[in-house]
């Protein structure tokens, strides 16, 4: 009985909120009449695409609890592409800004937001803005300046994934084929080339040395931490001019460790690595 006076009192308040963005739900609140979830969740959503709203949902994922609250939520709540302003980017044939709507028939865009190496192939995730893309399509890659050709496109559920033929404007899938492009990658229609803003990370500031521990090892090491670097671009892989050696830089100890670890357990590379030491960076 207690639980269930707090949950009608703070029921209360979420409707008198909702009420500030449908007049019928005001109308019915101000008159004292019982208001269904199914019209207070259309006016949250309002508050929520408008920003005055931010809602807090409590869960634990290592628990499993509260988890299908939050995708109930993401789902009825969070805004459509059509419900926010176009995304801005840069028409690389006339070099001019353009608004790119959120339209199948419009010219492709697509940013890849994620790249994986799964069971040995690159898996990039990409959120299409406009446009369609269909498995042998060929698309261009702004950051490389050339074009490659999608082979299977796919739409992910958690580990699972399901093969698809056609993926239009809004929607977020993988694609494999797309030898050449990393995580913040813009690609687009090659007779329409666009760049979108894409994304930035910040300068490593800790480096390792590292050596392969046997001869196996030291055949596999370049391309396991090529596969790493796809994956994380905040994980850079140079070269010491004067020693040769193999030097990991990244974004903190814990962060090379944990490169260190997958090395080892899931590509089976060994290593012997050095001492760390911070980079020094620029004012």
């Amino acid at each position: 009985a207690e639980l269930l006076a707090t949950t009608q009192q703070h029921r209360e308040h979420i409707v008198e909120v909702a009420a500030d963005f449908d007049d019928t739900v005001l109308d019915d609140f101000l008159n004292g009449k019982h208001i269904s979830a199914t019209r207070l969740i259309p006016a949250l959503r309002q508050g929520v695409i408008s920003c005055d709203i931010h809602p807090v949902l409590l869960g634990s994922a290592l628990r499993n609890k509260g988890i299908q609250p939050l995708l109930d939520a993401i789902c009825t709540l969070l805004p459509s592409p059509l419900d926010v302003a176009p995304e801005a980017g840069l028409d690389l044939n006339q070099q001019t800004q353009l608004a790119i709507k959120t339209a199948p028939t419009a010219s492709l865009c697509a940013l890849a937001f994620k790249v994986l190496a799964d069971e040995g192939r690159k898996l990039t995730y990409l959120r299409i803005y406009s446009g369609s893309l269909e498995p042998g399509d060929n698309v261009y890659n702004s950051r490389m300046g050339k074009s490659e050709k999608v082979s299977r496109l796919f739409r992910m559920h958690a580990h699972k994934r399901e093969r698809i033929k056609l993926a239009i404007a809004g929607d977020i899938i993988t694609a494999t084929g797309l030898k050449s492009v990393l995580t913040g990658d813009t690609i687009s229609d090659p007779l329409q080339p666009i760049q979108l803003a894409g994304l930035e990370y910040p300068e490593p500031v800790v480096s390792l040395a590292v050596e392969a521990q046997t001869v196996a090892d030291r055949d596999k090491l370049p391309l396991a931490l090529e596969k790493l670097q796809w994956e994380d671009p905040t994980f850079r892989v140079t070269e010491d001019s004067e020693t040769g050696q193999i030097l990991l830089t990244g974004m903190g100890e814990l962060h090379l460790e944990v490169v260190i670890q997958r090395l080892r357990t899931d590509f089976g590379v060994t290593t012997k690595t050095g001492k760390y030491w911070r980079i020094g960076l620029p004012n």
